[in-house]
């Protein structure tokens, strides 16, 4: 009995706030709205479970931790190996605001 009368809740308050902003639900409506999502995230943790933890649900905090910090030491030494040697916009502007308080003195 309680479940019927959640669902008729749930079903009055969906109604309301959900079927009529159908347009809302589907990407190709949302191009505009600067969709905040968190594929990226999702993406990381699909690395992190199946390339550093072989796919298992890991229950122990000591291996999880480690292969967090495998994780980010491998994905810190592709972006060093990516930049190194070569100035992209954030090392420029921080040679510029080096330059810049060099300058000041």
């Amino acid at each position: 009995m309680a479940t019927d009368k959640a669902r008729c809740c749930f079903k009055q308050y969906f109604r309301e706030n959900y079927l009529q902003n159908y347009k809302k639900w589907a990407y190709c409506y949302r191009k505009n709205l600067g969709i905040n999502t968190n594929m990226r995230l999702e993406s990381m943790h699909k690395t992190l479970k199946y390339l550093y933890l072989d796919g298992k649900k890991v229950k122990r905090l000591d291996k999880g931790h480690f292969a967090l910090n495998k994780f980010i030491q491998s994905s810190r030494g592709r972006k060093i190996k990516r930049t190194k040697g070569k100035n992209n916009c954030y090392i420029k502007d921080i040679n510029e605001r080096h330059r810049g308080a060099q300058n000041k003195d």
